[in-house]
């Protein structure tokens, strides 16, 4: 295995020099808290049992809510003769929400060749890629002077449909390899593995910056870091620090070991080799972090493992990110009156992470809307909508007297910052916080609310029964009649715009109309004025029956949002926004029973087609069993082509938006034994 591993590090390019821990190493590791901490104690690790074969399967990257990982899986795929494996390909595995990765597939037609490929890193919105590749030119390798074959780091960009415009990064030689890249998170440095001249051993790391004028010379990390050995596999971490494997100290356990260097100290840093059950005897590799320091991946050869190296995870009691306090941000929010400019005291303020694609991580701000599709009023869409402020949680933070809030934040961080307090119109503030753990200062200006908000119902005053669809009128002295309607659930809101006294009335054939009023001339924005209006049946009318529900045997859902790319059955970013409605209301109501079926563009044969649909009706339906709901309440269907939206058939030249609208999953309810409430119109 160790061969297998020092041949891994060069991707089958340079002849195997590398060697045991050497002990001339010209840097000396720290042995202090930090490697006291990672002995064990408060980590779990765990064999990624579901992604990993008896073949190599390393250097996970996280990606699009999953992990881009390399392997040798490939049945009949080319063979490297001087490992005895396929050529490396990239795989993409979903991370379902207990956190564990889920039944990977190939990542892209586009940069897996018949040569090596991996490892990778991505910009951080994942639409920029960088990657390790065997040097070539035309999917020929080309070798250097001395007849081997050199790897090279190449970019490229996402497209429409796949990963185009590859290009060859500009330090990159045709005499020596430069490897396993890790970008920063705002995108501006590099790092990289790489045994170009003027480095302290066998492979060092270094780094290039991207400028206005393009990527800058390599800069070598330095001899306390790199060592007479090998320093390879980095991973730069949001707080600065960053992760590498070397064989090249005397502290190690064996093999290659996991080390972490706080880079924001350079060149002064002090590397803290990781203990025990990070480091083994073995080869350690391929480390990860997510954003908090306590869970992630990393890869090993060490015994009782599926195949000559498997991806484990782990999750820790305590950051593995140094000291994360180093890394906040801290933003002065001063909340102020628009209209008077004056301070806004005891503001609600809630500050909420938003990942890459722009949804809010952690609390769920979103409630559930129905609405009828316009071409299609038998069948139903879900919506996301945000919940009322109320609604909410706790907030993170009130403003004082002075209407100052001091926020704590991430580093780098996008943050959806809601600001409300009655009287005044809830703000929305997108904020991104510095890159740097400094202080910033944010003035937030809130509107006066210059309506009085109504809510009211429409009853059957002898069946007390809501009832749907019912004309209201609401009038005001000298001003013209407004008409609007009670939903499904027979209730109906309006926002009235003078202090005054406005009348309120509903009618409907059978019955006498009902009347009320509401007076708005206190002034009092921040109360919700609440109404009811009766109407009393004719004797002969018939019972009002019961608001019909949204939801039933035979209801089809439509999930507009849970779109597929192009040729793939994995979920797209923000996918499982929707199905995790789906499972709240099959949490909600336990008789529930769905066909979940899936639908592909016309692109394609009818035959791939329908094992395509096959593949993202089961793709959506393991992500539902991943969290609780049992397997047999839900049936997944692939319905190919045969049942497309619009003219997009064979031969019709259609946009990738029109060819996108045909890739959906519609959920057909078969069962459904209980009565269902739920909301039907998007929140105001």
């Amino acid at each position: 295995m160790r061969n297998t591993l020092l041949t891994l590090l060069a991707i089958a390019a340079l002849p195997l020099f590398l060697c045991a821990q050497q002990s001339g190493s010209s840097k000396t590791m720290g042995r202090d808290k930090f490697y006291e901490k990672t002995g064990g104690k408060g980590i779990v690790i765990t064999n990624a049992s579901a992604i990993n074969t008896d073949h190599l399967d390393f250097s996970p990257v996280f990606y699009n809510n999953g992990l881009v990982f390399v392997s040798s899986r490939k049945k009949g795929g080319f063979v490297d003769a001087k490992i005895g494996e396929t050529y490396f390909e990239l795989y993409y595995t979903r991370i379902d929400p207990n956190g564990a990765p889920v039944e990977p597939e190939a990542f892209s037609g586009q940069l897996n060749s018949q040569l090596h490929e991996g490892p990778v890193a991505f910009s951080r919105n994942g639409d920029q890629i960088f990657f390790t590749s065997n040097n070539q030119k035309r999917g020929m390798q080309q070798a250097d002077g001395q007849g081997r074959v050199r790897l090279k780091i190449y970019t490229a960009r996402r497209g429409a449909l796949e990963w185009q415009d590859i290009k060859e990064l500009p330090f990159n030689s045709d005499e020596y390899s430069c490897q396993h890249p890790s970008l920063s998170r705002d995108g501006r440095r590099l790092y990289f593995a790489s045994d170009m001249p003027g480095g302290y051993g066998g492979y060092d790391l270094w780094f290039v910056d991207r400028t206005p004028e393009g990527w800058s010379n390599p800069v070598n990390l330095g001899p306390m870091i790199n060592s007479q050995g090998n320093e390879v596999f980095p991973f730069i971490h949001y707080s600065g620090y960053l992760y590498y494997s070397s064989d090249g100290s005397e502290e190690g356990l064996g093999g290659l070991d996991i080390f972490s260097v706080n880079t924001r100290n350079l060149p002064e840093a002090f590397p803290q080799i990781f203990g025990s059950p990070f480091n083994s005897p073995f080869d350690d590799l391929g480390f990860v972090l997510d954003d908090d320091g306590k869970k992630g991946f990393f890869s090993s050869d060490r015994p009782g493992g599926l195949g000559k190296d498997d991806i484990y995870q782990f999750e820790s009691a305590y950051s593995l990110a140094g000291d994360l306090e180093n890394f906040v941000a801290r933003a002065m929010m001063e909340i102020v009156d628009e209209k008077t400019g004056q301070p806004v005291s005891d503001a609600s303020i809630f500050l909420l992470e938003k990942d890459p694609y722009g949804f809010v991580t952690g609390e769920s701000i979103y409630n559930m809307a129905v609405a009828r599709e316009d071409d299609a009023p038998d069948k139903l869409t879900l919506n996301l909508v945000r919940k009322k402020t109320l609604d909410l949680n706790d907030p993170d933070l009130r403003s004082d007297a002075a209407g100052m809030a001091l926020g704590q934040m991430k580093v780098d961080q996008n943050y959806l910052i809601l600001v409300s307090k009655p009287g005044y119109v809830t703000r929305e503030f997108n904020y991104t916080s510095p890159v740097e753990p400094t202080a910033d200062e944010i003035v937030i200006n809130l509107r006066p609310q210059d309506c009085y908000q109504m809510e009211g119902v429409v009853r059957n005053q002898k069946t007390g029964v809501l009832m749907a669809n019912v004309p209201v009128v609401v009038e005001k002295a000298g001003g013209a009649p407004v008409y609007i309607e009670t939903d499904i659930n027979g209730t109906f809101s309006y926002c009235l715009d003078e202090p005054t006294e406005y009348a309120l009335s509903a009618s409907k054939d059978g019955y006498i109309p009902g009347r009320s009023r509401v007076s708005t001339t206190d002034g009092d924005y921040a109360t919700t004025r609440k109404v009811e209006l009766l109407l009393l049946p004719f004797s002969g009318t018939p019972a009002e029956p019961a608001p019909a529900k949204p939801l039933a045997k035979g209801s089809v859902i439509v999930l507009n949002n849970l779109y597929y790319d192009y040729n793939k059955s994995s979920l797209r970013p923000g996918a499982a926004n929707e199905l995790d409605v789906v499972y709240d209301l099959m949490k909600k109501y336990p008789t529930m029973e769905i066909e979940l079926g899936a639908h592909t563009d016309c692109r394609g044969s009818e035959k791939y087609n329908q094992r395509l649909s096959e593949s993202r009706a089961s793709a959506a339906k393991n992500y539902l069993v991943s969290r609780g709901i049992q397997p047999a309440r839900i049936t997944a269907v692939g319905y190919g082509e045969t049942l497309l939206r619009n003219h997009c058939s064979e031969g019709v030249t259609c946009t990738e938006a029109e060819h996108e609208y045909n890739r959906r999953t519609e959920i057909l309810i078969t069962t459904l034994d209980e009565p269902v409430e739920i909301r039907y119109e998007e929140e105001k």
